[in-house]
């Protein structure tokens, strides 16, 4: 197991709250009927009662290049509700919602309520004169 603390792969770049691993498979003869898409969704499933994060497991592109994961990127916005735990709540039930579609894998979401964020506005001035 190759283990990155602190690199997100799918949403790039560092974090701290973040961590990347690559796990090899045990050969054919071993695993029989668990195969790679197999692993990965017990693996999610195992990992989906994690409150204090998220567990993402996928397989590398069968075309070298075309990257980790592909498809579709939606963005929710809390026009008139600014509660980050109601925002969770509907990007559940959406998410709920797009995973009926027979189309649609690999459904999932990085938005947490209980990650810390802090908004920081730098008195350049100020910072430039320390």
């Amino acid at each position: 197991v190759l283990a990155i603390a602190g690199f997100d792969l799918i949403g790039g770049g560092n974090k701290t709250n973040a961590a990347t691993m690559f796990v090899p498979l045990k050969h054919w003869d071993v695993r029989k009927d668990n195969t790679a898409p197999v692993v990965a969704r017990n693996i999610i499933a195992k990992a989906s009662g994690l409150r204090e994060g998220i567990a993402l497991a996928f397989n590398p592109a069968a075309i070298r290049g075309l990257g980790t994961a592909g498809g579709l990127e939606v963005y929710l916005q809390a026009r008139g509700d600014s509660d980050p735990a109601r925002l969770y709540q509907v990007t559940g039930a959406f998410m709920g919602s797009l995973a009926q579609h027979p189309l649609l894998t690999g459904i999932n979401s990085f938005y947490r309520p209980t990650v810390p964020q802090l908004k920081v506005e730098v008195d350049r001035e100020k910072a430039m004169s320390l």
